[in-house]
């Protein structure tokens, strides 16, 4: 289950264009992803760095800890 989530996270890194999604992990912490340069994903420990712009840290996610991820759904114009 875990590559799976992992693998979820890098398509939605990749697809084009661009939509922003939500990283739930099994703390039930929620990490909103707005922009495809916010996080990486490493193929050797398979753990994501994922930045908190506006707090100016980062924080570490095991692929292990990742239990969904979510598109964000974009509000209409008004």
């Amino acid at each position: 289950m875990a590559a799976e989530q992992v693998n979820a996270v890098r398509e939605m890194k990749t697809h084009r264009p661009f939509v922003p999604f939500r990283i739930v992990t099994s703390s039930g912490e929620r990490y909103e992803v707005r922009d495809r340069f916010q996080f990486a994903v490493s193929d050797t420990q398979r753990v994501l760095c994922y930045l908190l712009p506006e707090l100016k840290r980062y924080v570490e996610l095991s692929a292990e800890q990742i239990v969904g991820v979510e598109r964000l759904q974009e509000k209409p114009a008004a």
